[in-house]
Formats: structure tokens, C-alpha cells, sequence
């Protein structure tokens, strides 16, 4: 902890209070011109601090930035974010970032998060807008125990956790579009892009990143989205909070990690059930080197779509761009 987040968590845990700047240089052993520095920087970020010559310094009220120490301040996690926890202003993408530090040998858990991104995508490369200070912008480093034929139990977990959190934080209803889209009626507001290493044996890592339409307003979107994409902001009329929304969803990654760790998919696959709107209707979904239409029967215990064609031949897919059929077979509607 550096010393400017020694004097923020003082003055965090007397928030009540005012705390002289005698008392925050005894216990930190620090000058009082060096702690007024520090004040002055910390107002600098956002944090309203009050100061009285007599008094000494109180905090009023903390900004809406996701900042290691705001997440990280009391998380109830076991693995997620207890480690380490990195913000930046500005990345070109929190998932590029992530995948440097895994490399570099960083611990599960590890969790990377930016301010904005200048090159933030979703599936297949397509680019994600970043808008400053409005979304959440936020990557996650995992190493699960579990062979490569499983890793769409990742895609399922990461998704449920999302949902679980945007439900938590705005109280709205949402959905989840397979495999990984959070979608709020018809519009997305936030998405998953899941990048896996492994070999034919093991997986060394996986980075979960999430971006997510926070406190966006309708001039935020770019033109050829603003039909198809929302914001918790443009549905609530309410401006939410985006460390809330990030530490929900350390909390519950974390609580269903714990199952894939003891290979009990069951509760994921149940709590998965709650979100989807995809069993019994008529899809086509675009795979890389592939397409398939049909009916889908189920999802599968490890996330996998079951879809039944024309010939009533069923296949397994595990991820791929999914499109809505209507009844009539003629019309499509991506959601």
C-alpha cells in the first residue's frame, strides 16, 4: 500500500470523524507538508475532502473510479482480486494487458481494469467503444484445473456471473444471449470476450474480459449501435455505480469458480437457466469454419448449445455467432 492509500484508508476508516493531520503523521510517520501533498492529489481524483485548520481532514464522499483500492476494500473474495488489482486510465485493451501479465507469470485472480481503451474488441475482433469514465473496462486472469473439453464451462460462468452483477446493481431484469452477451429486452449492454491458452492436455490460463454500457448516455453510442445497444444508465434513468458493479462480479466469478473447482457444474447450469431465452426456438449460429440451423434442444451441463437441424440431427456447438429465426423461416433478428 502506498502512502497515499495508507492516509485514503485513514481517512476512510474515520469517515465519521475528523482526523487531524498530528494524528495521520504520527501513526504514518509522515510530515504534515507531505500528507497535505497527498490530500491535494487525492482531490485531484475525485475524492471530496474537507479540511479545517483546527479540525484537521474529513472524507465526504469517493468518486465513481474502479480503482484497485476501492475494489479491493474489504472484497469478499477467496481467490478474485485478492492478489492483485491494476488501474489504468488508458489501455489499448484490459484483455492484452491481462494476457501480458499471465505471461509474465501473474498470480489467479489477477484483475486489470482501465479507464478507457483505444482498441477494446468483442468476439471475432469486432471493436467494443470504450467511452471514458462511463463503462466498466474490465479483465480477469484465471488458470482453472480442467481440461480444454470443458473451457465452455468458462464461457457459461462468466457469463452468469455478469448477469448476476448487472441485475444486482441496476434491478433490472436482463438475459443472457448464448454464450455471452448480457441483453436487457432486446438491446446489449455489456458483453464477454473469453480468451483461452491451452494446450491438447491442459489449459495454462484464461482472461474473462468484460465491458460493460454503465453510465452511458444515448450521444455515447456510435450511430450503428444506438438501435441494438443500451446503457444501465439509459434504462434506469439513474447514474450506477461502477465499483459496485465490479465488485459484484468478483463476488459471484468468485462463489461459482469455487464449483468448477470441485467439478460440480450443476449450480452453474441451473442459476444459467434463469437468464437464457434460447431453449425450443430456431437459430442459426456462425462458427468459424462453419454454420448450423436448427432447433435448440437444451444447453448442455458445461454451456454447450444442442441444436437439432432439419434432418433431426443434433449437434454440439460450443461457441459461434447466434442469429433468431422467426416462425416463418424468412426473416432473421439479431439481438
Amino acid at each position: 500500500m502506498t502512502r497515499r492509500e495508507e492516509i485514503l484508508s485513514v481517512l476512510k476508516t474515520s469517515a465519521d470523524r475528523w482526523v487531524s493531520g498530528e494524528e495521520i503523521s504520527t501513526r504514518m510517520t509522515v510530515s504534515r507538508t507531505a500528507i497535505w501533498k497527498h490530500i491535494t492529489a487525492l482531490r485531484g481524483e475525485g475524492y471530496i475532502i474537507r479540511s479545517s485548520p483546527r479540525k484537521g481532514y474529513r472524507l465526504d464522499e469517493t468518486p465513481d473510479r474502479p480503482t484497485a483500492q476501492e475494489i479491493a476494500d474489504g472484497l469478499p473474495t477467496a481467490v478474485m482480486g485478492k492478489r492483485a488489482i491494476y488501474h489504468y486510465e488508458r489501455l489499448d485493451s484490459t484483455n492484452n494487458r491481462a494476457k501480458e501479465l499471465a505471461l509474465e507469470g501473474a498470480d489467479e485472480g489477477t484483475v486489470v481494469i482501465a479507464e478507457m481503451q483505444t482498441a477494446g474488441r468483442g468476439r471475432r475482433r469486432r471493436s467494443w467503444h470504450s467511452v471514458p469514465m462511463k463503462g466498466l473496462y474490465l479483465s480477469l486472469l484465471v488458470r482453472p484445473h480442467i481440461p480444454p473439453a470443458d473451457i465452455t464451462v468458462m464461457f457459461m460462468l462468466s457469463a452468469l456471473a455478469l448477469a448476476e452483477s448487472v441485475e444486482a446493481v441496476s434491478g433490472l431484469s436482463v438475459s443472457i444471449k448464448w454464450p455471452n452477451d448480457i441483453m436487457i429486452g432486446r438491446k446489449k449492454v455489456g458483453g464477454i470476450l473469453t480468451e483461452v491458452s491451452a494446450d491438447m492436455d491442459t489449459v495454462d490460463y484464461v482472461i474473462v474480459g468484460c465491458g460493460v454500457n454503465v453510465n452511458h448516455e444515448p450521444g455515447d453510442l456510435p450511430a450503428d449501435v444506438r438501435d441494438t445497444a443500451t446503457s444501465l444508465y439509459m434504462e434506469t434513468g439513474r447514474t450506477q455505480s461502477r465499483v459496485s458493479l465490479a465488485r459484484n462480479f468478483l463476488e459471484s466469478f468468485d462463489l461459482y469458480y469455487a464449483h468448477v473447482a470441485e467439478r460440480d457444474f450443476s449450480v452453474l447450469t441451473t442459476r444459467w437457466r434463469r437468464f437464457e431465452n434460447v431453449v425450443g426456438r430456431r437459430v442459426r449460429v456462425d462458427m468459424v469454419m462453419d454454420s448450423c440451423e436448427g432447433r435448440v434442444i437444451e444447453i448442455d451441463d458445461k454451456g454447450a448449445l444442442i441444436i437439432e437441424d432439419g434432418h433431426r440431427t443434433r449437434h454440439r456447438i460450443m461457441s459461434g455467432d447466434l442469429e433468431y429465426i422467426d416462425k416463418n423461416n424468412n426473416n432473421r433478428s439479431v439481438t
